[in-house]
């Protein structure tokens, strides 16, 4: 009785394992590293579940052919407990091929990690360059604009206060370039800081989950 709850229980954790990782797989963009970061550390948040499913299961397993195993050597009949036994021994298989099947996978996402890391750090800095250029053509298109009002030719039409305000205008935009161009990095270093946490995170994670199966498998 209570190893069919517990076995159910461990079919809930696998499909509860499969129900939330299937969204973040999709749309498949294979190119996008940024898609392989969620979609591996999604996996390593809710690792948990399969460990615990793929546990239960064994230990079920084991323990059922431990038991029959056990009658079978007591019993005057040898053959009344071989099918069961086989049985047991059939589904033990199974929990081992989806074990290593279960732990080849991670060894493959904990390995890819270093990968991910170099290719969001490059993604990063070349979305950093690009904001930083179009925040540097803004002030320079504005910067522009101004120097023509003050040109020779346009010099004459205005008046000492006028010419003053502008000149002030362009330093106040230099000003404003400099504090959004900091500020910007100051957001993005922020966030590239916080990415590279948790991919070593993923990857320590990978490594434990590694061994984890592993010693499910030798049980």
């Amino acid at each position: 009785m209570f190893q069919s709850k517990f076995s159910f229980i461990g079919k809930i954790f696998f499909l509860a394992f499969f129900f939330v990782n299937i969204p973040s797989l999709f749309p498949i963009k294979i190119l996008d590293a940024s898609y392989f970061f969620v979609f591996t550390t999604t996996i390593f948040d809710t690792a948990t579940l399969l460990v615990l499913s793929l546990s239960i299961s064994k230990f079920i397993h084991i323990k059922n052919f431990k038991f029959l195993e056990n009658l079978h050597n007591k019993a005057n009949d040898n053959n009344k407990f071989t099918e069961r036994i086989n049985e047991q021994i059939s589904q033990i298989k199974s929990d081992n091929k989806l074990t290593i099947i279960t732990t080849i996978f991670f060894v493959i996402i904990t390995l890819i990690q270093p990968i991910i890391l170099i290719n969001t750090l490059n993604k990063s800095d070349i979305y950093a360059s690009g904001v930083i250029t179009s925040i540097n053509n803004e002030f320079n298109s504005q910067k522009n604009r101004i120097e023509t009002m003050l040109s020779r030719e346009d010099r004459e039409e205005l008046d000492y206060k006028n010419v003053r305000k502008l000149e002030d205008s362009i330093l106040n935009l230099a000003r404003i370039k400099d504090e959004n161009i900091n500020q910007f990095l100051k957001s993005n270093n922020k966030n590239k800081l916080g990415n590279v946490k948790i991919i070593i995170r993923n990857f320590l994670l990978g490594m434990l989950y590694i061994i984890c199966f592993y010693k499910i498998f030798k049980i």
